[in-house]
């Protein structure tokens, strides 16, 4: 536990403030933005790589990796509309397909796996529900805003499904939660 926390430490040191500091040095010296586009994949691909041999998953590698080039890349900017479109055009796609692969559909002929289905479902709506609504008390908001807020939180499940195929990978869970969440 000691090696593992000492590499993770490690590692996320190196990404929160290595990452940053290379990307400003690059991004100074550099103005094409082809080029900055492959600094920015090779820097993620790298950084998940190296979460890779610390032992952390290689989707929280990038995960960290974009919380730490956030700042450097510009919301309007030409090398965010490339990393946005290469995103949602081959990353997601193939993160939902290796996701999906996983299913088996077989499994959907049973009672139990529709249970889960049932309590997974419940217990998520029920809960953003709760969340949104005491939100809504503590920040004075009116009763519409607090609906909305459930609105807008209900409905985001890629998160959860990165992190169940994360659990599966790592043996908590079996193939009943992970068809349930898909």
């Amino acid at each position: 536990w000691l090696r593992l926390g000492l590499s993770v430490g490690g590692y996320i040191t190196l990404v929160a403030w290595g990452v940053p500091f290379l990307g400003r040095w690059f991004f100074r010296a550099r103005s094409d933005d082809t080029m900055d586009f492959v600094f920015t994949l090779a820097v993620l691909f790298a950084a998940s790589y190296i979460a890779h041999l610390v032992h952390i998953e290689p989707i929280i590698g990038a995960l960290l990796t974009g919380f730490a080039m956030n700042r450097l890349v510009p919301e309007q900017s030409t090398l965010m509309t490339r990393l946005k479109f290469v995103g949602d055009t081959l990353f997601v796609p193939f993160f939902l397909l290796s996701v999906g692969m996983l299913v088996d559909v077989r499994a959907f002929a049973d009672r139990d796996a529709w249970l889960v289905v049932g309590g997974l479902v419940s217990a998520t709506v029920f809960s953003k529900a709760i969340a949104a609504k005491l939100t809504q008390r503590l920040f004075g908001f009116a009763p519409e805003e607090g609906w909305v807020m459930f609105g807008l939180s209900v409905s985001h499940a890629a998160a959860t499904m990165a992190i169940v195929l994360v659990g599966y990978e790592s043996g908590l869970f079996d193939e009943t939660v992970v068809n349930a969440v898909v």
